[in-house]
């Protein structure tokens, strides 16, 4: 035999060699009433099933550590499919070593009714908890706050989830991750969260609030995330945090007032067409607005709209169909470059368009600006002063509200929306209430 095939001869045995020693060290054994996949060089073990199946409704403990041949194995896993369909398991307690959540690992578990998970969980995996509890027991749900992963269909289809609870290191939720969670009635989005997925909560009927906690993640809101939820109609940024809102995310919902955070870079196409808005604030920071982003509002529509400074492209038919604002106000010294039909006829004909002074001409001469009838002429600067003050009440600085209508209202008593307020030297504004 040559050197050469000798070498070789020695180098397969050597492998030959590792993988036994592998397959030994992680191997399937019975501990208890439980199944293991055991490493004793790593003194691991992950959970796989029960050792016999249940004929009976059970609790299931998943235990910090089993000992095997004298070696005490720290149990991190509960295993890929571990109790899938099981029909008979109604509740979970995992462990505080328990750190991953194998796919599928719970899913189809009718009988669910409450799941405690352990305070070092990091991974839910695709499907763990699909379709569970739908007799309609398993309600609620308090994610430690160690969980960085919510992976796809985490928690789909779980048709009793009224409520979730997420904490400060969750990063992702994946795609339709609460897809038909039909019972889900609120959720807070903390601000670590990178990603929330493709229609992530999709399908979630009753679901009448969403909030975004302030964060530096740089959020990214996905495709069709809340679509069609008729209920919903509060959508709240608390502080900086998302950065972009995809295609279709909010479409069809029933948002009636919306301030996004100056985070927020890009609107994509439809975001939030088809709601009820009647207050929009677009702060300074936004740059990109797609295609139908807003169209069609119903209701009254926007009384009042202003683009940012920041904004360099609005999409075709954008603002199309949000009302018949008394004012479209846009800031941005450029006119920004804009698709076709951007606001409807009663919009560019009707409409106060109000630009930076000095800029008139540029957006006379600008392709969907040019429309515009009325270009820095505004109705509000002429007629504020001829606004009655009977029955006006100033406020701590003199100022008198009225409403879009020139009714005077108490400025302690305003509800959500637009108002024009008038100063004691006899200017005015227009201040939008939240």
């Amino acid at each position: 035999m040559t050197p050469l095939k000798k070498i070789a001869k020695r180098a397969l045995v050597v492998c030959m060699l590792a993988a036994a020693v592998a397959a030994g060290s992680a191997k399937e054994v019975t501990i208890g009433k439980l199944k293991y996949k055991v490493n004793t060089t790593d003194k691991i073990a992950k959970c796989t099933g029960l050792a016999e199946e249940a004929t009976k409704n059970y609790n299931l403990t998943i235990p910090s550590t089993v000992t095997y041949n004298g070696v005490t194995l720290k149990v991190t896993t509960v295993e890929k499919e571990a109790f899938w369909f099981d029909s008979y398991l109604k509740k979970v307690t995992l462990s505080d070593n328990t750190e991953t959540i194998g796919t599928r690992a719970f899913a189809s578990c009718d009988k669910l009714s409450i799941v405690s998970l352990g305070k070092k969980l990091k991974i839910i995996g695709a499907e763990a908890f699909d379709h569970c509890g739908n007799t309609g027991t398993f309600t609620s749900v308090k994610l430690p706050s160690t969980v960085e992963i919510i992976r796809t269909h985490a928690f789909r289809d779980c048709r009793s989830l009224v409520s979730v609870e997420m904490g400060d290191k969750v990063e992702e939720i994946g795609d339709d991750a609460f897809w038909n969670c039909e019972a889900l009635k609120s959720i807070v989005i903390p601000g670590s969260v990178k990603t929330v997925g493709e229609m992530a909560f999709a399908s979630c009927d009753e679901l009448y609030e969403v909030t975004f906690k302030e964060g530096n993640a740089g959020t990214v809101i996905g495709e069709k995330c809340f679509d069609n939820l008729k209920k919903l109609k509060l959508v709240n940024f608390y502080g900086p945090g998302v950065v972009e809102i995809k295609d279709s995310a909010f479409i069809g919902c029933s948002i009636e007032w919306l301030s996004l955070p100056a985070s927020v870079k890009k609107i994509g196409g439809g975001a939030f067409c088809g709601n009820n808005l009647t207050l929009l604030l677009l702060n300074e920071g936004l740059e990109v607005i797609e295609e139908l982003a807003f169209e069609g509002q119903y209701g009254d529509g926007l009384r009042t709209l202003t683009i940012p400074s920041t904004v360099t492209t609005i999409g075709q038919q954008a603002f199309y169909g949000i009302g018949e604002p008394s004012e479209v106000r846009c800031d941005a010294v450029v006119p920004p470059v804009c698709g076709a039909d951007v606001f409807s006829y009663n919009v560019v004909n009707y409409s106060d368009l109000i630009v930076p002074s000095g800029t008139e001409q540029r957006y006379r001469g600008a392709a969907v600006w040019e429309d515009f009838q009325y270009i820095n002429h505004n109705h509000l600067s002429s007629s504020v002063g001829q606004l009655p003050a009977e029955g006006a009440t100033p406020d701590a600085d003199g100022d008198l509200w009225f409403d879009l209508s020139g009714s005077p209202v108490e400025s302690g008593a305003l509800i959500p929306g637009i108002y024009i307020v008038r100063h004691a030297d006899g200017s005015a504004e227009k201040r939008a209430v939240r």
